[in-house]
């Protein structure tokens, strides 16, 4: 951060359906984070889309030099007035524009928002496959950052003894149906992306290691031998075609994956008490457990899904597309000292112990076996997960990743070639 810069105000989006926090998950992350700017000794503001003074206060702080307006979904933030063209705020605010791209920017609720990331002072992203994503869309962005991800919503206490919790496991993930797109079967057959699209498909269902856009581009280069860039430029209808067959691809590989570990996971579920979120067994395609004693709650606000959280000795996550991120439930999972049962993600591995702060679904695991067989062994594995999250991944630590690339960034001359993402350390 430049010197002077002591105002930080995070953006939060409406919890309007479809537009970006529905459940309020963004909401507890900047309040979790902005609480830790302040211990840090700055101010740190939060504007609420959802509240009449929203556009008074982004004003108000971007209308000092030295203040940073960081945000998820506000990158292409505009004034409209009648007679006149929209007036993007970050080419009149002095205040530094600083975005979190937390999702596929390939997505269609993201593509319109990158378009304008080259007005953001530094893209900070969630999984460093969406850099080469961002600089297809926008060749304009030149610095970006890894932020791997944090742990938020969850109070740093002492983690509920196993003898006292409720449930054996929770698994919160829902079956997500997405309407299938007009084009998607002339995207299928077309002879540029058809093999391109089904290849990527078939290889994400079994690999969980992979990147999305990586895979698909090169697909792309091997059965087409062309890249997104110059599809994007030579084809624009195709290169949107393209986009729109991936989202969908995304969305079932997602599914499947999801039904594939409820699945794999229950097959032997013995009389565990379980607490499904979201979706019920059957939903996914997968049968109830014989002998299981299965609860069903279609909705949690956040806030109490951590509850519930702390209340069961495995939290089950089925990772997303991104496998170079820290995705929050696996982190919250661990901030509750409970023991997080995933795929085998790499990012996992990097900075978890596998089998002895966490557990990967492979071939012949079966929840009931280990909880069975591990006895309390589970309770230090939940405890020893615990502790590494608040050393390295709690929103303090967050906060000063976030102002180390920022007093980085400061300090030195904005390069005139694109800048390749570095990792930040995760302590």
């Amino acid at each position: 951060m430049r010197d002077g810069a002591r105002t930080i105000c995070f953006l939060t989006p409406t919890r309007l359906s479809g537009h970006g926090d529905s459940l309020g998950v963004l909401r507890t992350e900047y309040e979790d984070v902005a609480a830790a700017f302040r211990e840090l000794g700055f101010r740190a503001v939060i504007a609420d889309a959802e509240t009449p003074d929203f556009l008074r206060t982004v004003l108000a702080i971007g209308s000092e030099p030295h203040s940073i307006l960081f945000g998820h979904m506000f990158y292409d933030m505009t004034v409209v007035a009648g007679g006149l063209p929209p007036i993007p705020l970050a080419d009149v605010l002095p205040a530094s524009f600083v975005s979190y791209v937390g999702d596929h920017p390939i997505a269609p609720f993201m593509r319109g928002r990158v378009s304008h990331l080259h007005h953001c002072q530094i893209a900070f992203v969630f999984d460093p496959d969406f850099i080469e994503q961002i600089r297809v869309l926008n060749p304009e962005v030149r610095v970006f950052r890894h932020l791997p991800g944090l742990s938020f919503g969850v109070p740093n206490v002492e983690p509920r003894p196993f003898a006292e919790r409720a449930f054996d496991a929770v698994i919160a993930f829902r079956y997500k149906p997405l309407p299938r797109p007009a084009q998607i079967e002339p995207a299928l057959t077309d002879p540029v992306l058809g093999e391109a699209l089904t290849a990527t498909e078939e290889a994400l269902l079994d690999d969980c290691a992979r990147p999305l856009f990586a895979v698909f581009s090169q697909n792309l280069a091997a059965t087409a031998g062309i890249t997104p860039a110059v599809l994007r430029a030579e084809d624009p209808a195709r290169f949107a075609i393209a986009l729109d067959a991936l989202h969908y691809v995304d969305f079932f590989i997602r599914n499947e994956r999801r039904r594939r570990l409820v699945e794999r996971l229950l097959s032997q579920a013995g009389r565990l008490k379980i607490l499904f979120v979201g979706c019920s067994p059957d939903e996914f395609g997968a049968a109830t457990p014989a002998g299981a004693d299965v609860r069903v709650v279609q909705h949690l606000p956040f806030v109490h899904l951590m509850e519930a959280y702390r209340d069961a000795r495995f939290v089950v996550h089925s990772h997303p597309t991104y496998p170079g991120a820290l995705h929050e439930r696996f982190l919250n999972g661990a901030a509750c000292g409970a023991v997080v049962v995933s795929e085998p993600v790499p990012v996992y591995r990097e900075h978890f112990v596998e089998g002895q702060e966490w557990f990967a679904v492979r071939e012949g695991f079966s929840l009931a076996e280990v909880a069975s067989v591990m006895g309390a062994e589970l309770e230090a594995m939940g405890r020893r997960a615990w502790d590494k999250v608040w050393q390295k991944f709690s929103p303090l630590a967050h906060a000063r990743r976030i102002l180390a690339a920022l007093e980085d960034l400061a300090g030195a001359r904005m390069p005139d070639a694109p800048c390749e993402a570095r990792r930040l350390p995760p302590g």
